[in-house]
């Protein structure tokens, strides 16, 4: 039987010494997982290249997370959790149960999870291209205006009945000001939206919003 393999790209030492650090490469880390074998020295030293067995799906994991993707993180009781919905979730739940977000198992906690997912998947990716991207093509550009100008028309006539996007106030109302607010800083005008800028003055004259909007030197 054939066995799978993988070929390792031979890497110049000094080379190799510059990018390790960015990788996050340590004792019991990456390295003890990439390691060669003497063997594989001298293949290397002779410029030939080198087939090792594949990586365990765990070494993925491992670099994913030493490569550092500017992930937003939280450690609670020593627990790591990343990913910006299921932060606010546990942030929630900090709070306390029907404080930020409902508690677990009832329809309106799948709701308030329902626009979590909203946000994050609908809205906050399509901003990235004017936050991450300064070389993005207009073209591209072009679309995600056409794609964010839909996403909040939906946003602004589901509010056009009520204040907060399931009711109270939860932790998908504060994702969603976040996220909206970056088109004052990217010139996005949301005058289009009246519903949404009602929403988001409502949002940002809450006492602890101004807290955290100072606390990033935002202001109001």
């Amino acid at each position: 039987m054939r066995r799978n393999s993988r070929k390792v790209a031979i890497v110049p030492p000094r080379a190799r010494r510059a990018v390790e650090p960015a990788l996050g490469r340590r004792r019991g880390g990456c390295a003890a997982r990439t390691a060669r074998n003497p063997q594989e020295d001298v293949a290397i030293a002779q410029g030939r290249s080198v087939r090792r067995a594949p990586a365990p799906p765990r070494a993925c994991a491992v670099v994913g997370e030493r490569v550092g993707l500017r992930r937003a993180q939280m450690r609670v009781d020593g627990t790591r959790h990343t990913e910006t919905a299921a932060l606010l979730q546990r942030i929630g739940d900090l709070a306390g149960a029907g404080t930020l977000i409902p508690a677990h198992g009832t329809p309106a906690r799948y709701e308030v999870i329902e626009w979590l997912t909203f946000v994050s998947s609908e809205l906050h990716k399509t901003y990235s291209p004017w936050l991450f991207h300064a070389d993005t093509a207009d073209s591209t550009r072009r679309q995600c205006l056409e794609k964010l100008d839909r996403r909040l028309q939906e946003v602004d006539a589901h509010l056009a009945t009520r204040d907060y996007l399931t009711g109270a106030f939860t932790v998908a109302d504060a994702y969603l000001f976040a996220v909206a607010n970056w088109s004052n800083f990217l010139r996005i005008p949301l005058a289009p939206y009246p519903h949404l800028v009602a929403f988001m003055a409502r949002v940002g004259a809450r006492a602890k919003v101004g807290e955290a909007l100072a606390a990033e030197g935002l202001g109001r």
